[in-house]
C-alpha cells in the first residue's frame, strides 16, 4: 500500500469531510498532470498516455486485482473517450443492436410435479408470471419511464464501453405495478473503497469480501466523484443479493471488468491520429494564397491580419485558402509542401483489421466496409458474428436478465401477485422459477431460401428436430407452435388457402392412401370444408 493512501485513510479517520475533499483534490491534480506522466509499470497498454512506446515489454507480475486498481481507471476513461468522439462509438451501438436488438422475450416453463404441481396449476401460474411481466417490464426502472428493453440496452453498451455493468435491484411501490421491484443501473465510477476500507484487504476496488473470498456487498458512493454539482463523502453499501455485477471474466481471481476495446485502445488512437495528419496535410496542399509586394512597410497590414503571436510575443499569420498576405518588396516565399504518402490507406486498413482481430468483432462490421468480400467468405464474417453475439447474449442472460426474473417471481409470491403457495414456493424455489428467454434473431442470412429448404428437407427426413432447428433462429417451439395454430384458425376464419406445402401434404397423404389400396383423399380448400360443414348440420337437422 502507498504512502499516498495511507494519508489518506488517517485524514479520512481525523476529519471525513477533509479526507474526502483531500482524496478529490489528488485526483483532480492527477488528472491534469497525467499528459506530463510517463507511466512506466502498467500491465495494460490502454491505460498509457505515452504513445511512443519503443518496442519494450510490460512485463507486469502483478496480481489481476492488483494491475485493475492501478490501471482501469484511466483504461476506462480512454475506452470512453474514444466512444465519445471516434467511430468506437457507432461499432458499439452496432453491437447493442445485435446482441439486444428490440428485446430479448421470455416464457414462464413450470411443469408439473407429482405431489407439488398439477398440470392445470402450472398453466395458470406460467400464464400468470407472464402477465405480470407484461406489466412490469414496461415500467422496470426507478423513473418508471423506462423499460427492462431500454436498461438492457444501456447494460449491453456499458459491457463495451465500461466493461462492465452495475444493477440494483430495489423495492418501491407504484400504483401502476403490481410488485415494487425496479432496477438502476449505476454509474460504475461511484464503485469504489471508501477511505475508512483503505487499509482492509477483503475490500478491493469497491467490493467487500468475507474471510472465504465470497463477496458480501458493494460500496457505492452516493454521488459521482467528479460531479460538478454535488460532492459528498457518503456512500451506501449494498447487499450482493440485490447487485448484478455483469462483466466478462478475462483472468481468474478478476473483480473488476475490462472495457471491450482493453487491447486495441491504443490501435484505436493510433487509426484517429492517422486520419487527422491526413486531413491537415490535404488541408495544407489543397492552400491558395495570394502574396501582396508593397515598396510601403507592410507590417501594420500583416499585424491585422494575424491570427496569433509566438513566445516572444511576435505576430503569426496563418497560410489558409484564399488568404492574402502582405510582405515586403525584398522578401521572398516559401513554401513546404507535404509529402503524399501512397501507403497510407492500406496502413489504415491494416490498423483497423488489428483493431477488429484485438475486439474480436469482423472487420467488415466494425467498418461498415464490405469491398472485395467474397459470398463465402462473408458467411465465413457473418458466422463468426453471430457466434460472438451469441456469447454476450448468453452472459447477459445469465447474468442479468435470469436475476430479474427471479426477483421478480420472488416478490411476486411475497405480495401475492400469483396463487403459489409460499410454503411450496420455499420447498420447490428452482421449480416456480423455471422460465427461459429468447434472443433476438441474428440480423443476417446470406441465401436465407436455401437456408430454409435445409432445415425444412432435415426435419422431413428425421435428420433434426423442429426445437432445434427453431433455437438455432432463438425462438421457441412452444411459443412458435401456439402462434401458428392461431394464425391458421384465422386463416380458416377469414377462408384463407392454405399454402403450397400443406396442399403438397394433402396431395402425399392421398397418394400414399391410394397406394394402400384404399379412396385417395382429395385436398379440400377451406371453402368447400365450410360448405360440407353446412350439408352435414342441414343433414343431421
Amino acid at each position: 500500500m502507498s504512502i499516498t493512501s495511507v494519508l489518506d485513510s488517517l485524514a479520512y479517520a481525523v476529519s471525513p469531510e477533509w479526507g474526502a475533499r483531500r482524496i478529490a483534490v489528488r485526483k483532480i491534480f492527477e488528472a491534469s498532470n497525467e499528459s506530463a506522466r510517463r507511466i512506466t509499470n502498467s500491465a495494460l497498454e490502454a491505460s498509457e498516455s505515452d504513445r511512443l512506446r519503443e518496442g519494450r515489454w510490460l512485463g507486469s507480475r502483478l496480481s489481476t486485482d492488483a494491475f485493475l486498481s492501478e490501471d482501469l481507471e484511466r483504461t476506462r476513461t480512454h475506452s470512453r473517450e474514444l466512444y465519445r468522439n471516434d467511430f468506437i462509438g457507432g461499432a458499439v451501438d452496432s453491437r447493442v443492436e445485435h446482441f439486444v436488438g428490440s428485446g430479448f422475450t421470455v416464457q414462464a416453463k413450470i411443469n408439473p410435479a407429482a405431489g407439488v404441481i398439477t398440470q392445470d396449476e402450472a398453466d395458470r401460474y406460467n400464464q400468470q408470471l407472464e402477465d405480470l411481466y407484461a406489466q412490469v417490464a414496461p415500467i422496470a426502472c426507478r423513473t418508471r419511464k423506462r423499460s427492462l428493453w431500454a436498461k438492457t440496452c444501456l447494460i449491453a453498451r456499458n459491457l463495451d464501453v465500461d466493461g462492465e455493468s452495475l444493477v440494483v435491484f430495489s423495492d418501491v411501490s407504484h400504483p401502476d405495478a403490481p410488485i415494487p421491484l425496479i432496477i438502476e443501473i449505476i454509474d460504475v465510477d461511484r464503485l469504489e473503497t471508501p477511505p475508512v476500507k483503505t487499509t482492509d484487504p477483503l475490500c478491493r476496488m469497491g467490493i467487500q469480501y468475507n474471510a472465504q473470498k465470497a463477496i458480501i456487498g458493494y460500496w457505492i458512493r452516493k454521488n459521482h466523484p467528479n460531479d460538478d454539482k454535488e460532492f459528498g463523502t457518503e456512500y451506501d453499501f449494498v447487499d450482493a443479493s440485490r447487485v448484478c455485477h455483469v462483466f466478462a471474466e478475462w483472468f481468474a481471481g478478476q473483480s473488476r471488468g475490462l472495457p471491450w476495446m482493453t487491447r486495441s485502445l491504443n490501435r484505436a488512437k493510433d487509426g484517429k491520429d492517422l486520419s487527422e495528419a491526413g486531413i491537415i496535410a490535404a488541408q495544407v496542399e489543397a492552400c491558395y494564397a495570394v502574396f501582396i509586394k508593397s515598396k510601403a512597410n507592410p507590417l501594420r497590414k500583416a499585424v491585422g491580419a494575424a491570427t496569433g503571436s509566438d513566445t516572444g510575443g511576435s505576430r503569426l499569420q496563418d497560410v489558409r485558402p484564399g488568404s492574402i498576405n502582405y510582405i515586403g518588396q525584398d522578401e521572398e516565399i516559401q513554401f513546404s509542401v507535404p509529402t503524399k504518402s501512397n501507403s497510407v490507406g492500406s496502413l489504415q486498413e491494416y490498423n483497423n483489421r488489428t483493431v477488429a482481430a484485438g475486439c474480436n468483432w469482423p472487420y467488415e462490421m466494425l467498418m461498415k466496409d464490405w469491398r472485395g468480400v467474397s459470398f463465402a467468405g462473408g458467411r465465413i464474417i457473418l458466422h463468426g458474428a453471430k457466434i460472438t453475439a451469441r456469447c454476450n447474449q448468453k452472459l447477459i442472460q445469465e447474468m442479468f436478465l435470469t436475476q430479474w426474473w427471479n426477483r421478480m417471481v420472488d416478490e411476486a409470491v411475497i405480495v401475492g401477485a400469483v396463487d403459489i403457495d409460499p410454503r411450496k414456493y420455499s420447498a420447490n424455489r428452482f421449480r416456480f422459477r423455471a422460465h427461459s428467454w429468447t434472443a433476438p434473431r441474428f440480423a443476417y442470412a446470406l441465401t436465407p431460401g436455401e437456408e430454409i429448404n435445409a432445415k425444412v428437407t432435415a426435419i422431413d427426413n428425421n435428420l433434426a428436430t423442429l426445437a432445434d432447428s427453431l433455437a438455432e433462429d432463438q425462438q421457441d417451439l412452444e411459443v412458435v407452435i401456439k402462434q401458428r395454430s392461431k394464425e391458421c384458425e384465422m386463416e380458416r376464419e377469414g377462408d384463407i388457402i392454405p399454402s403450397q406445402r400443406l396442399i403438397a401434404q394433402s396431395q402425399s397423404a392421398a397418394m400414399q392412401q391410394a397406394g394402400q389400396g384404399q379412396d385417395p383423399v382429395e385436398p379440400i380448400a377451406p371453402q368447400q370444408q365450410e360448405e360440407t360443414k353446412q350439408q352435414e348440420s342441414g343433414a343431421t337437422n
